[in-house]
C-alpha cells in the first residue's frame, strides 16, 4: 500500500493518489484525484471519495506491506477517515509489515533512515520514479491530468518497488504479527 499526498500532514493535506497491490499478482488497485474531487464544498469533501475507495479495499486484506507506513501511509489515512467518519479497519483486523523498520534494523547503508529511494538504488531495483514538482501543485490544485498521471505512475512504482524489496528481505526477518 503506498499514498501520494500533498502534505505530510492530513490536517492541511489532500490524497492525490493510492495504491494496493496484491503481493505476487498483477492485481493492482488505485485512485487518483479529479476535477470534480476539488469541487467539494468544504475541505474535508475535497479528497473523501479516495479516502473511502482506499480504505474499503484496505479491509479486504489479511495483511499490508507498507515502506513507512506506520508512521505515514496507515495514520495519514486513517486520521482522514476518521474525521470524515469514513469506517477504517480497526485495530487487530489487518496485520502490517513495514519494510521501512526493516530495513532500518537489518541493513546498514550509510544513513540513519534508508529511504525507499535509497534501498532500491542499493538493490538495482529500477521502479522507482521521479516527479517534477510542478506536477504535485498542479495536481493538488486542479486535478491536472498530465501531472495526476505522473503521480499515478509515481505511485505504481512504489508498490512495485516495496514488492521487490519485501523478496528481497524477507528471508532476513521474522514476521511478527503487528497491526494497523
Amino acid at each position: 500500500m503506498d499514498l501520494e499526498t500533498s502534505n505530510l500532514n492530513p490536517s492541511f493535506g489532500l490524497l492525490l493518489c493510492w495504491g494496493i497491490k496484491t503481493f505476487d499478482s498483477e492485481e493492482t488497485f488505485q485512485g487518483r484525484i479529479t476535477e470534480k474531487d476539488l469541487q467539494g464544498e468544504t475541505a474535508a469533501d475535497l479528497d473523501i471519495r479516495l479516502v473511502e475507495e482506499c480504505a474499503n479495499v484496505l479491509g479486504r486484506y489479511e495483511t499490508v506491506i507498507t515502506y513507512n507506513g506506520t508512521t505515514f501511509d496507515i495514520p495519514w489515512l486513517r486520521t482522514k477517515a476518521l474525521r470524515s467518519k469514513i469506517p477504517f479497519p480497526i485495530y487487530g483486523s489487518i496485520w502490517h509489515i513495514d519494510l521501512f523498520k526493516v530495513c532500518k534494523s537489518r541493513l546498514r547503508l550509510g544513513k540513519r533512515w534508508p529511504s525507499l529511494d535509497l534501498v532500491c538504488a542499493y538493490f538495482g531495483i529500477n521502479w522507482k520514479t521521479r516527479t517534477d514538482w510542478d506536477d504535485w501543485l498542479l495536481a493538488m490544485v486542479r486535478a491536472d491530468e498530465k501531472s495526476v498521471n505522473s503521480i499515478v505512475e509515481h505511485n505504481y512504482g512504489d508498490l512495485m518497488a516495496t514488492e521487490e524489496v519485501y523478496k528481497r528481505m524477507s528471508p532476513y526477518f521474522k514476521l511478527t504479527r503487528t497491526s494497523i
